[in-house]
């Protein structure tokens, strides 16, 4: 029998050299709708190409590195 308890939601790795859909992004990161426009606000850059959005693994990175030295545009 199976468990009935939700499963936790695994992260994956985000590869600098790759470049993933907004939803593959969002799977792997686990932000959501929310989380995700706090990012972008934030300086995140988003990529559209027609209809499709993307966001580069390198573009990440340098967010992630930038919140950690506290430049935060919502300060």
């Amino acid at each position: 029998m199976e468990d009935a308890a939700p499963k936790a939601q695994r992260t994956l790795p985000i590869r600098i050299d790759e470049v993933y859909t907004l939803a593959e992004f969002q799977r792997r990161t686990g932000l959501g709708r929310n989380g995700m426009r706090t990012a972008r606000r934030r300086g995140l850059p988003v990529r559209q190409c027609g209809r499709n959005k993307y966001i580069a693994g390198a573009d990440w990175a340098g967010f992630l590195q930038a919140m950690g030295k506290g430049d935060r545009a919502d300060r």
